[in-house]
């Protein structure tokens, strides 16, 4: 029996797979994964348990119960987008499918859809399946600094819209928007904002709340990140209502729900900025990193938000596919490969969320020994 075109076409994410196989290896340490390692704090679980007691465990409606809709708007206005409210903010389980059906609203086939990369891997792959056409703009000719004019070159008349993820994954960069002052006004921007709570120095500005762009933005946050809600699956989403009204239709037509007990736990975040009590331990990881690159003379974009750096390992002179596995199996260190993101065969993806600062030396000073080894003089 033959699949649809479109499933055979999707192939496993080499990020996923790099994962796959990282598991298999005992005492790996994990700079790989994209989860901290702090707990969900107690006052979410206990709304969880509440909602448990309370025999709060059946179908809500797709776009979310009104409580957790309410403390969402009010996510969205504590960030400067005035233009929230109940009727244009919804729920979702968990960013991804909020992405996914965003673009389903978005998308027609032969549409183009710009991608700054490096970008986190679904982005491509549902557009792609989509039947539209992922056209990438590469930062790493700028720095990694998103850059309006590299936007404005690529665009063409069937350009639909744009994606974007700042804090971005994999470099833990955060967009300028003033670049993007200038963005076509028919262009519709999908910003994944789920890093927008774990910034080093400030706080990210959101691109729905410039000037002229709420109603052309669908703007989706996670609670798995900033909230360390990772396996509860509670993301959510604003736009304009008639934007809203059809992703919510396609929630309602084939995906269902998020999970009532979830929702109910997720509305703690009304009350509570959970972020602050882990972007200190955050940032130690994150200067413990930079030192050892710097010191190393590996270049780097310097992260400002998120919890990854993105290294160039080019003078090693193998593909990052080949030298992620090398770690993995010499030194026990999971790393990811570069090849991941987009073109950028040269560099490594290294999460500091899930390790203690005295892991996270050990470490590097297993990854020192087998960089060393292949940067020493070969004999003949």
């Amino acid at each position: 029996m033959q699949l649809a075109t479109r499933a055979v076409i999707l192939q496993p994410s080499p990020l996923q797979e790099f994962f796959k196989k990282a598991k298999t290896v005992e005492g790996a340490i994990s700079l790989e994964v994209g989860e901290t390692n702090f707990q969900t704090p107690s006052f979410i679980k206990e709304k969880g348990i509440e909602a448990i007691k309370n025999n709060f465990t059946g179908y809500t409606p797709a776009s979310g119960i009104a409580d957790l809709r309410k403390a969402a708007v009010v996510d969205f206005q504590r960030s400067g987008i005035s233009s929230a409210s109940f009727n244009n903010t919804i729920i979702g389980p968990g960013a991804k499918p909020l992405i996914a059906a965003s673009l389903w609203a978005l998308c027609n086939p032969e549409d183009e859809i710009l991608i700054p990369g490096p970008y986190y891997p679904p982005f491509w792959d549902l557009v792609k399946d989509l039947g539209a056409k992922p056209v990438l703009v590469d930062t790493s000719k700028d720095g990694f600094i998103l850059r309006g004019q590299r936007i404005k070159e690529l665009i063409t008349s069937n350009t639909r819209g744009i994606i974007l993820n700042s804090p971005n994954n994999p470099t833990g960069m955060i967009w300028d928007w003033a670049e993007l002052k200038d963005l076509d006004q028919h262009l519709w921007v999908v910003t994944d904002e789920s890093y927008c709570n774990i910034v080093f120095g400030g706080r990210c500005v959101s691109i729905a709340s410039l000037p002229n762009m709420a109603e052309r933005t669908i703007t989706i946050r996670s609670c798995s990140k900033s909230f360390v809600m990772t396996g509860w699956r509670i993301g959510y989403l604003m736009g304009s209502e008639e934007v809203v009204g059809k992703i919510q239709l396609y929630l309602e037509m084939a995906v269902g729900c998020p999970c009532a007990i979830s929702q109910k736990a997720a509305t703690a975040i009304l009350d509570n900025d959970t972020e602050k009590f882990m972007i200190e331990t955050l940032d130690q990881r994150r200067q413990l990193l930079m030192s050892w690159l710097d010191k190393r003379d590996i270049p780097y974009p310097k992260p400002m938000g998120a919890f990854y750096v993105f290294p160039d390992f080019s003078r090693y002179e193998m593909p990052s596919m080949s030298l992620a596995n090398l770690l993995l199996d010499q030194t026990k260190v999971a790393v990811t490969p570069g090849i991941a993101f987009g073109p950028y065969n040269n560099f490594l993806r290294i999460s500091y969320a899930a390790v203690s600062i005295d892991t996270l030396k050990e470490a590097l000073d297993r990854i020192d020994k087998t960089l060393k080894a292949l940067a020493a003089p070969k004999m003949f």
